[in-house]
Order: C-alpha cells, then sequence, then structure tokens
C-alpha cells in the first residue's frame, strides 16, 4: 500500500512539472511579441518628426541639350526646353537682373529670350583673341505644399556665353552690286559684323553700292569701317590700312597710310583723328601704284581690332602707338581669329594731267594760229601798202623822169 501511494505521489509531481514547462514557452514568446511592436513604432515616430528643409537647396546643371545658344553680332539668343525641368515655375524666369523678365516666345516645350550684351547683368571678359560675354537664366521651382514661404530657396539656373573674335581683316571684295559680310554663327561662338564703306561725300550720308569707283588722281576718298552690335560699349581701332594694286593681301605692291593706329605723317592727303567709338573715318587722296597701267584698279584694306570701351588695358584704349612704344607694350591682342572683308577696286584716271597737257596743247594751238593770223595780217598790211604805191606811182614816176630829164638837158645845156 506504501508502495502505493509513493508511486502515485511521483506521477502527480511529474504531471505538476510537466503543467509549468508548457506554461513558461507561452510567457517567453508573448514578450518578444511586445518588444517587436515597439522598434517598429520608434521608427515610425522618426520619420514622422525630421524636418524637410535640413538640406540645403542645389543648383543641379541642366542636361547638356536642355539650353541652346545662338550667338549674333546683335545678342545672345537663348533657348530652353523647359519640358524637361517639369518642376519650373514658368512666370517667374528672369536674367541675372530679376528686373529682366522672359519676353520671348513660350510654348509647349520652349522658352525663348533675346539677351542683351550691356544690360540684364550680362559680364564680359576680354583675353588675347576674344570677347566673352556670360549670364543665366535663373528660375524659381514650384514650391511643395505647405512651403511657399520658402519658396525662394529652390532656385535653378541655367548659365550660358558667346564668345567673339576680336580681330578681323576688312578688305571686303566690292564688285557691282556690292554685298556685304555677315559672318556664320555657330553654336556659343559668334562674329561680329565689320564693314568698310567708302562715301560719296564728307557727310558720310551715301556710300557706294557699285564697283569699281572711278576717281581722278587727288580725288578725296572718305572711307569708313565699323563694327556692328547691340553692345553699346564696344569700339574699333584700325591698327593698319593700306593699298594694293590688286585684291591680294600680301601683294608684294603696297601702301600704308596707317600703322599700328597712327596715320602716315608724310601723307598730307590723310585725315585721320582716332577716337573710342564703334565706327572709324578717316580721308585720303585718290593716288595711282607707279609702273601700273592707266586706269588700273586700286584696293583698300584695314585690319581692325574691337575692344570694350573702358577697358584701359586694351588695344583701342591705347589709341596711335610708335613702333617703340609698341615694342614696350604688352599688347593682348592676335590676329588668329581674321576674316576677310576688301574695298574696291577703285580705277585711278590721271584727268588731271590730260587737263593740264590739253590745256597747253590749247595755248600752243592758240599761240600759232594767232602767230599765222598775224603774219597773214602783216602781208595783207604790205600788200595793201605796194599797192597803194603802186596805185600813185605813175605821176610820180613822170615828174620825176621828167625832172631828171630837164635837169640833164639843163645840164647839157650848160
Amino acid at each position: 500500500m506504501f508502495l502505493y501511494s509513493f508511486v502515485f505521489l511521483m506521477l502527480l509531481g511529474l504531471s505538476s512539472a510537466q503543467t509549468e514547462s508548457a506554461t513558461s514557452p507561452d510567457e517567453v514568446e508573448t514578450e518578444p511579441t511586445m518588444s517587436t511592436d515597439q522598434p517598429e513604432t520608434s521608427p515610425s515616430m522618426s520619420t514622422e518628426t525630421e524636418p524637410t528643409t535640413e538640406t540645403p537647396p542645389v543648383t543641379t546643371p541642366p542636361p547638356p541639350d536642355s539650353l541652346s545658344v545662338i550667338c549674333t553680332n546683335e545678342k545672345m539668343e537663348v533657348f530652353l526646353d523647359h519640358a524637361k525641368h517639369d518642376n519650373l515655375d514658368l512666370d517667374k524666369v528672369t536674367l541675372k537682373d530679376a528686373n529682366c523678365k522672359a519676353s520671348g516666345t513660350l510654348n509647349a516645350t520652349h522658352l525663348w529670350m533675346d539677351v542683351p550684351f550691356d544690360s540684364c547683368m550680362t559680364n564680359h571678359s576680354t583675353d588675347g583673341d576674344t570677347i566673352t560675354y556670360q549670364n543665366s537664366l535663373v528660375a524659381e521651382t514650384r514650391a511643395s505644399a505647405g512651403s511657399s514661404l520658402i519658396s525662394r530657396e529652390f532656385q535653378a539656373e541655367f548659365p550660358f556665353k558667346c564668345t567673339y573674335p576680336r580681330s578681323a581683316v576688312l578688305s571686303v571684295v566690292a564688285f557691282s552690286p556690292r554685298e556685304r559680310i555677315v559672318y556664320t554663327k555657330t553654336a556659343e561662338f559668334g562674329n561680329f559684323t565689320f564693314t568698310m564703306d567708302m562715301y560719296k561725300t564728307d557727310k558720310y550720308e551715301t556710300p557706294y553700292d557699285s564697283f569699281p569707283v572711278r576717281l581722278d588722281l587727288d580725288d578725296p576718298m572718305f572711307l569708313e569701317v565699323k563694327v556692328s552690335s547691340n553692345d553699346s560699349k564696344l569700339v574699333l581701332i584700325p591698327l593698319k590700312c593700306w593699298a594694293t594694286p590688286s585684291s591680294d593681301l600680301q601683294d608684294d605692291k603696297y601702301y600704308t597710310f596707317i600703322e599700328n593706329g597712327c596715320g602716315k605723317a608724310d601723307d598730307p592727303s590723310l585725315v585721320f583723328n582716332y577716337g573710342e567709338s564703334n565706327v572709324q573715318r578717316f580721308k585720303i587722296g585718290a593716288f595711282r601704284f607707279i609702273g601700273e597701267s592707266l586706269n588700273s584698279n586700286v584696293y583698300l584694306h584695314c585690319d581692325v581690332e574691337a575692344c570694350r570701351k573702358g577697358d584701359s588695358d586694351s588695344r583701342c584704349a591705347k589709341g596711335c602707338e610708335t613702333s617703340r612704344r609698341r615694342r614696350r607694350s604688352s599688347l593682348a591682342s592676335s590676329a588668329g581669329t581674321e576674316q576677310t572683308v576688301t574695298l574696291g577696286p577703285m580705277k585711278i584716271s590721271e584727268k588731271a594731267e590730260v587737263g593740264a597737257q590739253e590745256a597747253v596743247s590749247s595755248l600752243t594751238i592758240f599761240a600759232a594760229v594767232a602767230g599765222v593770223l598775224g603774219v597773214i595780217v602783216l602781208f595783207l598790211a604790205v600788200a595793201l601798202v605796194m599797192l597803194y604805191k603802186r596805185y600813185r606811182s605813175p605821176q610820180s614816176a613822170t615828174r620825176v623822169v621828167y625832172t631828171k630829164t630837164a635837169n640833164e638837158e639843163g645840164k647839157l645845156l650848160v
């Protein structure tokens, strides 16, 4: 009996141990479930409270093909493909100067603006060969909801520039009818328009539009070189001007009348007064090359350079420089980017000399005619005298004869 009681107690203890071990895993499983809920809540709260304006706005450069520029001699034309930037506020697109708002054409894909050279905060820089103009399109981005007060911090900027050569050689071949040279424009690189004209009078109102122009020796030639641009501060200097008997710039026979910005001092017919301007004018008497045939052609050429007015280091600011000064100065100019533009030909005749010869010939003929007429008049006078004497001679002769005869007879009678 005692044995049965002992076995019963052992079985009861074992059953109680199993019950406790069964409830313990449940408690363990419940605890990790609660700890898992807590970490899920923590990152969620952290995400909701993270500020959205701590990261500073970044100006992202535009895609390579989203902005294009055409460089003309009058302005810069900028085209923005705003379809690639759907977050731009197209009502708030300006240049660097916020007062210069978009005034160009706006369509479904592109915004077009004309950009001046000398306003709207357009900057310029000059090196030895070129002048570069720079500006930027600035656009506000559409602010996200609830951030309208700080939308000014979200801006997109699209920088652009145009580069122009400073030097050119004007030698425009100008036969009838003459065509002006307008340089071909390339993307982000352009050319100013340089022209050379000859005017009919010193008022510089009406240029010759057909060539060759026929001139007499020493007739005044009224010449003008000019650079055309909408940059009001762009100026021009003729560094060298020369003439050749052909259209070849490198002709071995040439006559230089402007050198280093200075007029030729020993040519009294040349009038050239330099001043910083986009137009330069001068006058010189027509001439011919010795050894060339009569009515031969003369072509005029000028080597010119454009600068920005007010740049004290520019070649234009230095004006006329003698050879000695030019060697000492550090010129930031080069003929690297040169274009060819020739004025001419002019046919120089010798009408003045022919006129003088004709005057001498006329005087000689007049003297000869006068001499002949004098001889004729003298001959007629002599003839008239002789005729008159002959008409009176019979009576006089009779008396003489008779007298002589009478005298002789008287003598004989003595």
